[in-house]
Protein backbone atom coordinates (compact mmCIF):
# COMPACT_ATOMS: atom_id res chain seq x y z
CA UNK A 1 0.00 0.00 0.00
CA UNK A 2 1.23 3.42 -1.18
CA UNK A 3 1.42 6.50 1.39
CA UNK A 4 -0.73 8.31 0.08
CA UNK A 5 -3.56 5.60 0.76
CA UNK A 6 -2.29 4.50 3.77
CA UNK A 7 -2.85 8.06 4.85
CA UNK A 8 -6.02 8.62 3.71
CA UNK A 9 -6.93 5.08 5.36
CA UNK A 10 -6.06 6.80 8.38
CA UNK A 11 -7.77 9.92 7.79
CA UNK A 12 -11.32 7.92 8.22
CA UNK A 13 -10.41 7.69 11.55
CA UNK A 14 -10.43 11.85 12.04
CA UNK A 15 -13.94 12.90 13.00
CA UNK A 16 -13.53 16.07 10.73
CA UNK A 17 -13.14 13.89 7.63
CA UNK A 18 -14.79 10.45 8.80
CA UNK A 19 -17.94 11.37 6.90
CA UNK A 20 -15.80 12.14 3.00
CA UNK A 21 -15.85 9.37 0.99
CA UNK A 22 -12.33 7.08 0.41
CA UNK A 23 -11.69 9.36 -3.29
CA UNK A 24 -11.99 12.62 -0.90
CA UNK A 25 -9.65 11.03 1.72
CA UNK A 26 -7.06 10.34 -0.89
CA UNK A 27 -7.25 14.17 -2.46
CA UNK A 28 -6.73 14.68 0.99
CA UNK A 29 -3.90 12.47 1.45
CA UNK A 30 -2.17 14.29 -1.63
CA UNK A 31 -1.62 17.64 -0.82
CA UNK A 32 -0.17 17.02 2.70
CA UNK A 33 2.81 16.31 3.83
CA UNK A 34 4.73 13.99 6.22
CA UNK A 35 6.77 14.98 8.35
CA UNK A 36 9.17 13.95 11.25
CA UNK A 37 8.91 15.57 14.82
CA UNK A 38 12.22 15.09 17.12
CA UNK A 39 11.50 13.38 20.56
CA UNK A 40 12.35 16.52 22.77
CA UNK A 41 10.79 19.04 20.56
CA UNK A 42 7.84 21.35 21.07
CA UNK A 43 6.41 21.87 17.38
CA UNK A 44 3.29 23.39 18.99
CA UNK A 45 3.51 26.21 20.96
CA UNK A 46 0.16 27.56 23.27
CA UNK A 47 -0.64 30.91 22.11
CA UNK A 48 1.14 30.70 18.94
CA UNK A 49 -0.73 31.05 15.27
CA UNK A 50 -1.43 28.07 13.85
CA UNK A 51 -3.23 26.79 10.44
CA UNK A 52 -2.58 23.39 10.16
CA UNK A 53 -3.78 19.87 11.32
CA UNK A 54 -1.52 17.13 12.57
CA UNK A 55 -2.15 13.09 12.32
CA UNK A 56 0.18 11.04 13.96
CA UNK A 57 1.17 8.14 12.09
CA UNK A 58 3.59 7.07 14.51
CA UNK A 59 5.51 7.99 18.03
CA UNK A 60 3.81 9.88 21.12
CA UNK A 61 3.04 13.33 22.32
CA UNK A 62 1.77 14.76 24.92
CA UNK A 63 -0.44 17.44 24.39
CA UNK A 64 0.00 20.67 27.75
CA UNK A 65 -2.40 22.91 28.53
CA UNK A 66 -1.85 25.83 30.87
CA UNK A 67 1.26 24.06 32.25
CA UNK A 68 -0.98 20.72 32.74
CA UNK A 69 -0.47 17.95 30.63
CA UNK A 70 -4.13 17.00 29.66
CA UNK A 71 -3.56 14.07 27.22
CA UNK A 72 -1.08 11.87 25.72
CA UNK A 73 -1.09 10.96 21.63
CA UNK A 74 0.03 7.97 19.68
CA UNK A 75 -0.70 6.50 16.70
CA UNK A 76 -3.68 7.28 14.29
CA UNK A 77 -4.74 10.21 16.88
CA UNK A 78 -4.23 14.35 15.90
CA UNK A 79 -4.11 17.62 17.00
CA UNK A 80 -4.71 20.78 15.50
CA UNK A 81 -8.13 20.35 13.51
CA UNK A 82 -9.21 23.76 15.55
CA UNK A 83 -6.42 25.91 13.72
CA UNK A 84 -7.22 24.07 10.49
CA UNK A 85 -10.72 25.81 10.42
CA UNK A 86 -10.63 28.98 12.86
CA UNK A 87 -8.21 31.86 12.34
CA UNK A 88 -7.19 31.21 16.29
CA UNK A 89 -4.05 30.36 18.81
CA UNK A 90 -3.53 27.00 19.52
CA UNK A 91 -4.98 26.25 22.67
CA UNK A 92 -2.05 23.56 24.27
CA UNK A 93 1.81 22.66 23.91
CA UNK A 94 2.54 19.89 21.77
CA UNK A 95 5.47 17.76 23.58
CA UNK A 96 6.78 15.39 21.56
CA UNK A 97 7.67 12.01 23.95
CA UNK A 98 9.20 10.25 20.82
CA UNK A 99 10.23 10.68 17.57
CA UNK A 100 6.79 10.88 15.79
CA UNK A 101 6.33 10.84 12.03
CA UNK A 102 3.23 13.39 11.52
CA UNK A 103 0.76 13.99 8.17
CA UNK A 104 0.85 17.61 8.18
CA UNK A 105 -2.13 19.20 6.21
CA UNK A 106 -3.01 23.28 6.33
CA UNK A 107 -5.22 25.57 5.28
CA UNK A 108 -4.25 25.90 2.09
CA UNK A 109 -4.15 22.04 1.27
CA UNK A 110 -7.79 22.32 2.49
CA UNK A 111 -9.20 25.19 0.43
CA UNK A 112 -7.40 23.68 -2.64
CA UNK A 113 -8.90 19.97 -1.53
CA UNK A 114 -12.45 21.76 -1.79
CA UNK A 115 -11.89 23.46 -5.32
CA UNK A 116 -10.67 19.93 -6.62
CA UNK A 117 -13.08 18.31 -5.09
CA UNK A 118 -16.31 20.40 -4.36
CA UNK A 119 -18.88 17.81 -2.97
CA UNK A 120 -16.38 17.68 -0.06
CA UNK A 121 -18.04 20.40 1.57
CA UNK A 122 -21.10 18.58 2.77
CA UNK A 123 -19.66 15.70 4.63
CA UNK A 124 -17.10 18.14 6.52
CA UNK A 125 -19.87 20.34 7.52
CA UNK A 126 -21.91 17.50 8.71
CA UNK A 127 -18.92 16.43 10.66
CA UNK A 128 -18.10 19.50 12.11
CA UNK A 129 -21.75 20.00 13.21
CA UNK A 130 -21.92 16.92 14.89
CA UNK A 131 -18.39 17.76 16.44
CA UNK A 132 -20.18 21.34 17.63
CA UNK A 133 -22.80 19.57 19.35
CA UNK A 134 -21.17 16.79 20.96
CA UNK A 135 -18.82 19.48 22.43
CA UNK A 136 -22.26 20.82 23.82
Amino acid sequence: MNKEKAVADRLKGVPLFSQTSSKQRLSLARLGKVLTWKEGSTPITQGSKGAAFFLILEGSVEVVKDGAAVARLGDGDFVGEIALLKNQPRNADVNVLAESTVFAFGRPALAAALKAEPAMAMPLLYSMADRQSSLQ
